[in-house]
């Protein structure tokens, strides 16, 4: 009776040990989720202002003066529910709150292939839904870069993505199976080709205001009187670089422009005068 007594007080005891650990386990779990999905959102919104804002770190690195400001960018799959911020690098730091980019492997859309990875059990957990033929969206201020899959597979972790020699390519990487609470030995990888590319520059940069130091010169008196005579377009006047700060004012400009515009209005009316001569005669 001693002994049975003694089993049962150890049987109480394994079962509230084993209780509290699977209560732990699961606020554990739930921890990680909302962790995910608050950073998640806040990586999101920050790369929908990169995207739609145009700021000056984004603009010089669509120039090419500068690296993309992080995140990255936005990856979309519209047919899986999937949209997730892309950031640099495959660490836990990185992993549990975006999509990470192998920094061994090319920028997404730049030459090569670029390898984007994520856990299974957050942004990547229906990418096996992915059919050959669908379309994946990566979205950077620079432009929109719609990828096509063409192939998935599942292999052994280690197993190396070999570069393209083409276009540049996307890979999802990602555990297999995709619903997996724990560490496994299997990758579910999808391939993806460039297949259209949608610039996001606009025409008008939010550079309405110039910078300090920099120099504002209004158009001259005569030139705007002048314009305000025609009645068809002149054209278009682009500035690229930047003024030296010890630039001088010149009639130069003036004189080559009313030279242009008096063989341009020549040409423009040339026809007719030969017409009514025509005519005339």
């Amino acid at each position: 009776e001693r002994a049975a007594r003694s089993r049962g007080q150890i049987l109480v005891i394994a079962a509230f040990v084993l209780t509290c650990l699977g209560i732990g386990l699961a606020a554990n779990i739930g921890l990680f989720y909302w962790h995910s999905e608050q950073g998640g959102q806040a990586l999101l919104s920050q790369a929908t202002q990169e995207i739609s804002g145009g700021t000056a770190a984004s603009l010089a690195a669509c120039e090419g003066r500068a690296q993309l400001p992080n995140p990255l960018g936005i990856l979309t799959a519209p047919t899986i529910g999937l949209r997730a911020p892309v950031v640099q690098g495959t660490s836990d730091a990185q992993l549990d709150v975006a999509v990470g980019h192998e920094t061994a492997s090319a920028l997404p859309a730049g030459p090569g292939t670029s390898v984007l990875a994520a856990h299974d059990v957050t942004w990547f957990t229906d990418i096996d839904s992915l059919a050959v033929g669908q379309m994946i969206d990566y979205e950077n201020p620079c432009a929109t870069y719609q990828f096509r899959v063409f192939r998935h597979s599942v292999v052994t972790a280690g197993t190396p993505v070999y570069a393209s020699r083409g276009d540049p390519q996307l890979v999802l990487v990602t555990c297999w199976p995709t619903n997996a609470l724990f560490l496994t030995n299997k990758r579910y990888v999808v391939f993806a080709s460039l297949s259209r590319t949608i610039s996001n520059l606009r025409a008008d940069p939010q550079a309405s205001a110039p910078a300090s130091g920099s120099l504002v010169v209004p158009a001259p008196a005569p030139l705007l009187t002048q314009a305000g005579q025609v009645s068809f377009p002149l054209g278009v006047l682009a500035i690229t670089g930047s003024p030296e700060p010890s630039w001088q004012e010149s009639s130069a400009p003036i004189q080559l422009e009313q030279s242009a515009l008096g063989e341009f209005r020549a040409a423009q009316t040339a026809p007719v005068e030969l017409e009514r001569n025509s005519l005339a005669s």
